[in-house]
């Protein structure tokens, strides 16, 4: 595989997707509702921290635990929104012409295509995430109570297994079934339902086994089903203040 004809297909799909104006609608759009999200965990830490533990210790330093899976459905919505036209577009452009008589194997387009379509959906999302990081930052050096430094490997893990595995998956889905079926329309309703899937499942899946996992290797006393046995109240309340950090963080 010829990485310079990967970069080039990529480049090429990048700029191509810069033109159309749906791709600066769903950008704006989808970094409004993301700093909505962000803005919604932060408020309520602030107002509502001092009166329940549990919302003290889900704060905005974890919120990568919190709206990670938020902030990938999201922008995953646009990774099928842009792809899955690409033959037709190709098709009314005649640049499929072009394409077919330079020395690129289909794999390479493939792999090149859906890297310009990932990084055109990535670089908002990092931007939003280096923002989110830097206010952070920044609030924790004056004191600002808006707001706490974000979690920095929480954020680097993210976005290495979590943010591109996911957008070159579902493009690749989609691109598929444009494919399969004739319908474009069938072919996004299918990827969304699939990608609605996944994140539903993944939702649905229970913490109880991991925090299980935590207060076995952990904690020097017994527990059943999530309850501290204990005599020592103050380390009842340790013990599961500390669960609570470890399930916010993802473990």
């Amino acid at each position: 595989m010829n990485g310079n004809n990967v970069w080039l297909a990529a480049l090429h799909e990048m700029r191509t997707l810069r033109r159309l104006f749906r791709t600066h609608i769903f950008i704006w759009v989808a970094l409004f509702i993301s700093a909505c999200y962000f803005l919604a965990v932060t408020i309520t830490h602030m107002q509502e921290g001092t009166k329940f533990p549990m919302i003290s210790v889900i704060s905005p330093r974890y919120v990568m635990s919190l709206l990670s899976g938020s902030f990938l459905a999201l922008f995953c919505i646009g990774v099928v929104l842009l792809t899955f036209d690409q033959v037709k577009r190709d098709e009314l452009t005649r640049i499929h012409e072009v394409v077919s008589s330079k020395p690129a194997s289909s794999f390479e387009l493939f792999i090149g295509r859906l890297f310009g379509v990932s990084m055109t959906v990535a670089v908002p999302m990092l931007l939003f995430l280096f923002s989110v990081m830097t206010y952070g930052f920044i609030a924790d050096m004056f004191s600002i109570k808006f707001g706490e430094p974000v979690e920095f490997w929480s954020v680097v893990s993210f976005v290495l297994l979590d943010m591109f595995p996911n957008f070159l998956f579902f493009g690749s889905l989609v691109v598929l079934f444009s494919l399969l079926f004739k319908s474009r329309l069938l072919a996004i309703l299918a990827t969304l339902i699939g990608l609605i899937a996944v994140f539903w499942i993944n939702s649905r899946l229970s913490l109880q086994a991991v925090a299980d996992r935590y207060w076995k290797r952990s904690l020097p006393f017994r527990i059943d089903t999530g309850t501290v046995h204990t005599n020592n109240p103050v380390q009842s309340s340790r013990a599961r203040v500390n669960v609570y950090r470890y399930v916010a963080l993802g473990f």
